[in-house]
C-alpha cells in the first residue's frame, strides 16, 4: 500500500442485541460520548478530531461489523479502489457518499479472511480535540480473533491502552512470525497465564457479519 493513502485506524462498528445498554456501558465504563443518533444506532466518540470511533447498530447477535481506516484524500479512496479492484478482491462496493453521521466519501470492501473493512476519507472531524487523563482519544489498534485482557458486554474483547508508541516510516513492519510465542508461554514475555475457559469462549463466539456492512 502506498505511504500516506490511509492515515490510520478511525474506529469499528459493531452490532449488539441491545444498543441502549451497550451505550451506557460505553459512555459510563469507558467513557466515550455520543456524537450522534440515528435509526437506532448510536456513534460514540472519544476526545481525538474523529467524528466518531465506534458505532453499535442492533443486531440479534454480538457481531463486528466492519473496521473503518481513514484515507487521506478521495482521491486516495479512488486509488485504493482501483488497487482492490485489479486483485480481485471478492466483494468490493464502488466509491460513494457515506450516508450516516460524520459523512466522507468511501468504499467498503471484504479481505481474504472475509473480513470487512471500509477506507472513508473528507468525514467530518471535531474541533475540540484534546487529551484528557481520564478519556479515551481514539481507538489505536483492533485485535482479530485473540482475547485480550477484558471481556464486556456481549462477551465483546476490549483492551484499554495508555501512552501506546508512535512509529514513523522508519519502523520495519513485524510478520506474525515474530510475534511468536516461546513454548508454554501465554505471551511474548511468559507473564501471562492461560487463557481461562470463559476467554477461550469469548475468542471463538464474535465473527464478522457476512456481506458488507450497509449503516
Amino acid at each position: 500500500m502506498p505511504a500516506g493513502m490511509v492515515t490510520g485506524l478511525r474506529g469499528v462498528d459493531l452490532g449488539v442485541p441491545d444498543v441502549a445498554a451497550r451505550a451506557r456501558f460505553f459512555t459510563e465504563v469507558w467513557r466515550l460520548s455520543i456524537a450522534a443518533e440515528r435509526n437506532g444506532s448510536v456513534y460514540l466518540r472519544g476526545t481525538g478530531a474523529y467524528h466518531h470511533v465506534l458505532a453499535l447498530h442492533p443486531r440479534s447477535t454480538a457481531q463486528l461489523l466492519c473496521i473503518n481506516l481513514a484515507a487521506s484524500s478521495r482521491a486516495a479512496v479512488d486509488q485504493l479502489h482501483a488497487r482492490l479492484k485489479q486483485a480481485g478482491a471478492a466483494q468490493l462496493q464502488a466509491p460513494r457518499a457515506i450516508g450516516e453521521p460524520g459523512g466522507g466519501y468511501g468504499f467498503a470492501f471484504m479481505g481474504p479472511e472475509k473480513r470487512v473493512l471500509r477506507v472513508i476519507a473528507g468525514d467530518a472531524r471535531h474541533a475540540d480535540a484534546a487529551v484528557l487523563p481520564d478519556r479515551p482519544v481514539k481507538i489505536t489498534h483492533v485485535v482479530l480473533n485473540t482475547p485480550r485482557h477484558f471481556v464486556g458486554p456481549d462477551d465483546v474483547v476490549i483492551e484499554y491502552t495508555a501512552e501506546v508508541e508512535r512509529v514513523d516510516e522508519s519502523y520495519r513492519v513485524r510478520e506474525p512470525r515474530d510475534w511468536a510465542y516461546p513454548p508454554g508461554h501465554s505471551d511474548l514475555w511468559g507473564a501471562t497465564p492461560p487463557p481461562s475457559a470463559r476467554m477461550k469462549a469469548a475468542q471463538s463466539k464474535i465473527g464478522f457479519a457476512a456481506g458488507l456492512f450497509q449503516p
